[in-house]
């Protein structure tokens, strides 16, 4: 979901991140899916053409089916190590042509130059191989140290290798869904997280198709990291809900998630500026969320630098406007845009990369300047109407006087779209059941079993 990346001074403070749940997860694909997209389909399980409806659960039943998805490793490595736990072939997939013979767990080197691909230091006479078991499907890759389902392929690129785990989906899932929420957490919202993620990847299909696969294995698609990623409760709750996916219009929905809302999600054309009309801004329980209140601040000095790392040059900061042109914040209340004036020019800066220059958690924030730490008036900028924070006028002006502070205070943690994860586990907490917790995030979407 690419995500943020933050240009913070290390004076700034922030809370740090959540080591097991990924506040941007959830990014603006590259492209719109289309039908025509749909991913390389394996064993057909039922075919049954019946549609039924579960009013209750807001459910609709389809045609089952079983789908793979290509997930990039690794890209431009110079050489790859890797095995299987069983005794294996590496064979050219153009043709089936076997390149090499391996016992279980004997480790093969793949190296690439200009010329293909090389096994051991012998020529493999192509541009990709694949791992395959010699006598039944079964077995686990390895690749890195770190083993996998499926099998994996290795493909050149110039003179380096693109690493690639081709595995069924819902075994991808499963070292995703613990990397994504808190494996402790309730199982209504596991399932919750289990098909906005699986839905997540089969609209995010073909996202690096140059790189030949579907999604890559960081926060950027969604982090996965193989059986080292899997725990108990998050692969039940993959597999309780197996082939379920959101649509809309018969399409996999993309089905952005994020940490924490601070209380209202938002509209997807305030973040990504296009409209999706099932990313709808709805009301959180975010009260238990560690991010709800969160604060960072910085000298006038220090915002300024910031600014100039990100090309604003703009003199030293004199004022801030969180209004211009009556713009400043959606009806979320996250802020949209922010007018720095200073001695040599002014900036208009949008809050989704204002959130990147100075590291905030969110968009959804204030701005107060602290005069001194010894005399605690203080002026405020435009706080979320709602909030217990004081609102005044949206310009602040600083003087350059010693020991005046800029205050930024927010709420919430991620984009701000679709699903927040601790909104969820409370609303599994007070008893919902997963199809109501998508219900709740994704406006006027089907839940059907797609495969």
């Amino acid at each position: 979901m690419v995500l943020g990346i933050c240009l913070m001074l290390p004076v700034m403070t922030a809370v740090t991140e959540a080591s097991l749940i990924t506040p941007y997860s959830g990014m603006k694909p590259d492209k719109e899916s289309t039908a025509a997209d749909k991913p390389a389909m394996t064993v057909a399980a039922n075919s049954s053409n019946s549609s039924k409806e579960n009013s209750k659960a807001g459910v609709a039943e389809t045609e089952p089916a079983s789908y793979v998805i290509r997930v990039g490793l690794n890209t431009g490595v110079a050489r790859a190590d890797a095995s299987m736990s069983t005794a294996y072939r590496i064979i050219n997939p153009a043709n089936g042509k076997v390149v090499a013979e391996l016992e279980a767990n004997e480790l093969a080197q793949i190296s690439a130059d200009l010329s293909g691909l090389a096994v051991n230091g012998a020529s493999a006479g192509c541009d990709e191989v694949r791992l395959v078991p010699a006598r039944k499907n079964d077995g686990l890759v390895s690749f890195n140290n770190t083993k996998y389902h499926g099998t994996l392929v290795f493909r050149r690129s110039g003179s380096y290798i693109n690493v690639i785990n081709e595995v069924d989906l819902d075994d991808y899932l499963k070292g995703v869904v613990p990397s994504e929420m808190n494996q402790a957490w309730p199982a209504e919202a596991l399932k919750a997280q289990s098909v906005a993620a699986r839905t997540f990847a089969l609209y995010s299909r073909n996202q690096h198709i140059s790189d030949g696969y579907d999604v890559c294995n960081t926060i950027h698609c969604q982090y996965y990291e193989g059986l080292k990623g899997e725990a108990d409760t998050a692969t039940a709750a993959v597999l309780e809900t197996k082939g379920y996916v959101m649509t809309k219009d018969t399409r996999p929905i993309c089905a952005a998630f994020h940490s924490s809302s601070g209380g209202m999600t938002e509209n997807s054309e305030n973040v990504w500026g296009r409209y999706q009309p099932y990313l709808r801004s709805v009301a959180d329980d975010d009260s238990e969320s560690p991010y709800h209140d969160w604060r960072v601040t910085a000298s006038a000095n220090e915002i300024e630098k910031m600014l100039v790392s990100a090309g604003y040059r703009i003199g030293p900061l004199k004022s801030i406007n969180m209004d211009p042109g009556k713009k400043g914040r959606s009806e979320s209340g996250r802020v949209v845009e922010v007018l720095f004036k200073g001695t040599d020019g002014t900036a208009i800066v949008d809050g989704v990369k204002l959130r990147s220059i100075f590291g905030l958690k969110s968009t959804m924030f204030s701005i107060r300047v602290q005069r001194s730490a010894v005399n605690s008036k203080e002026s405020l900028a435009n706080s979320r109407n709602g909030k217990s924070m004081p609102t005044a006028a949206s310009s602040l002006q600083l003087t350059g006087a010693e020991g005046e502070l800029v205050i930024l205070e927010g709420h919430g943690f991620g984009h701000g779209l679709g699903m927040a994860q601790y909104g969820a586990k409370a609303m599994a907490d007070k008893g919902a059941k997963w199809q109501d917790i998508l219900n709740h995030y994704y406006t006027d979407i089907v839940i059907s079993k797609y495969y």
